[in-house]
């Protein structure tokens, strides 16, 4: 399989009021920082990377479910694929299923 056909697609996810539980200073010195003050919010971020760069991407509130997967795939990503091109992914269950096959 030529490398330049393999596209990887998976997810992440970040919590936008995140912050450091531990910190460094020299000795005999506190550590200072700021705190967010809203709880923030969960971002998740699917994408497809091939060997010329991000072919697909997409970033929603929340978690990604089946659902969003599979608008991710049909609306995204299925028009960026050429003939041959190899589509791999982990094994999340939102990966599984009749539609994302």
């Amino acid at each position: 399989m030529p490398v330049p056909k393999l596209i990887f697609v998976d997810e992440s996810g970040i919590h936008t009021g995140m912050t450091r539980r531990y910190g460094r200073a020299p000795i005999g010195r506190r550590v200072e920082g700021a705190k967010p003050r809203n709880t923030g919010t969960n971002i998740s971020l699917v994408g497809a990377l091939k060997l010329s760069g991000i072919t697909a991407i997409m970033m929603l509130p929340g978690a990604i479910d089946g659902a969003a997967f599979k608008t991710f795939v049909e609306e995204l990503l299925v028009p960026t694929l050429r003939t041959g091109d190899l589509v791999l992914m982990d094994n999340s269950n939102t990966h599984k299923g009749k539609e994302i096959e």
